[in-house]
């Protein structure tokens, strides 16, 4: 037999034999498997090969642990961990890629991404089928969840796009400043306007997760501190931890959770702080979650002014009304605001006299200021909703821009203009 990886030795180990169920495995790959059962102790005790094309089905217990590992390759292919409910896995080999793949759709989507540090060990989750086994059993609770609506996944044939990165930086380096992977994944070129980054982190940390909205990207720590280990489902009807993680922090990356939403915490913001069986719930959420218990807060609710994820382009099939958080509309307009450069007429010079000017917004759509310096660099400085004023410090001869996102989500401009000492007001 070839000699074999395990991920996560300890967690992947069997616990318990009290409750009887069955696991069917389906090679769909082209080289044989070797099926392994891993004991109480973490040992696998090799069971049967697996032919190319062919199914077996296994009388195991609940919390059995399995793994495939390819015959002639020795690569990790499958593991399952069998539920009370009989489930298939199966074993196929995915072709890895280092690069983003062509897009299957056009519009906002989430792509998911296996990150490696420079010394880390690789598990190969991103081809053995692990991480999109995870997707769409995240996927599928929430469209459980939204009567129907999924989140859009940036797919190659059909199947999540998963981009394997190894960073330069270390473990260690990572460890003591997790913006490293952002930084270095902005260097990559993964830092497209449309898309969220679902960052599967195969490294230490002291937390389990976090996601971003201003940054487009949620990401878990798969060796986090505080984490319970390796409990990735093989099942796609039945989301286990990570999946729940996972979810969590792309909804914050979403844009949930508003601060206008009535049940808002206020320890903990992006979080909700009224029912305990909420995923966003400000302390651990308590099974079975929910997705916006009440339909009042961040999915549903169906409020004006107020983010509402029915209405967000990330969604599959697209809502018929489309709405964007403010914190994501910037983030569109920062990341293609260069688009705009030969647009830009005003520059500022020498700066004169101190004054400070007014603008209103007199438009039904979210304007956003921003200050152009001697080098024709802009700056984001505020926000402007509907029917919003805002008083500006500048001096004379200070360039500005108001810009917006117009129906296809791209930014445009609306004004530009430079201060004069005796113009106190700019109205849109």
């Amino acid at each position: 037999m070839p000699s074999m990886l395990i991920p996560y030795e300890f967690e992947s180990r069997s616990r318990r034999g009290d409750v009887a169920t069955t696991l069917t495995f389906v090679n769909d790959g082209d080289e044989p498997g070797e099926i392994y059962w891993i004991d109480y102790d973490g040992q696998p005790r090799h069971y049967r090969t697996l032919a190319a094309t062919e199914t077996w089905r296994v009388s195991t217990w609940a919390t059995h642990a399995w793994v495939v590992v390819g015959a002639n390759s020795g690569q990790f292919l499958a593991r399952a961990i069998a539920s009370e409910a009989p489930h298939t896995v199966r074993v196929s080999k995915i072709e890895r890629t280092r690069v983003d793949r062509p897009d299957e759709q056009n519009g906002f989507q989430i792509q998911p991404l296996y990150v490696l540090p420079a010394d880390g060990t690789d598990h190969y989750l991103d081809v053995n089928g692990t991480l999109a086994t995870s997707i769409t059993a995240w996927n599928n609770w929430f469209a459980e969840q939204t009567d129907g609506f999924r989140l859009r996944i940036d797919t190659y044939n059909g199947h999540p796009d998963i981009v394997f990165v190894r960073l330069t930086s270390t473990a260690a380096e990572i460890r003591e400043n997790t913006h490293c992977i952002h930084q270095e994944l902005q260097s990559l070129g993964l830092n497209q306007p449309n898309k969220i980054y679902a960052v599967y982190y195969d490294g230490p940390n002291a937390i389990c997760g976090d996601g971003s909205m201003m940054k487009a990207i949620g990401t878990v720590y798969l060796e986090g501190e505080l984490c319970p280990g390796n409990l990735f489902t093989s099942d796609e009807n039945h989301p286990g931890y990570w999946e729940f993680v996972m979810l969590h922090e792309l909804l914050h990356a979403l844009g949930c959770v508003p601060d206008c939403a009535p049940n808002a915490s206020h320890d903990r913001p992006g979080h909700v702080d009224d029912h305990p069986q909420d995923i966003m719930y400000y302390r651990s959420a308590t099974h079975p979650l929910i997705l916006d218990a009440g339909r009042d807060d961040y999915y549903g609710h169906g409020r004006r002014g107020c983010f509402d994820l029915a209405r967000s382009p990330f969604l599959d099939p697209l809502p018929d009304e489309i709405d964007l958080p403010v914190t994501w509309q910037l983030h569109q307009i920062r990341t293609q605001l260069s688009a705009l450069s030969s647009q830009v007429t005003v520059t500022t010079t020498a700066a004169g006299a101190e004054m400070r000017l007014t603008v209103v917004n007199q438009s039904e759509d979210d304007l956003f200021l921003f200050f152009v310096n001697e080098r024709s660099e802009a700056s984001y400085y505020a926000h402007l909703a509907p029917g919003a004023a805002h008083d500006q410090h500048t001096f004379a001869n200070h360039a500005w821009v108001l810009a917006k996102l117009d129906v296809n989500q791209r930014p445009s401009l609306v004004r530009q203009f430079v201060a004069a000492p005796n113009v106190h007001q700019i109205t849109v």
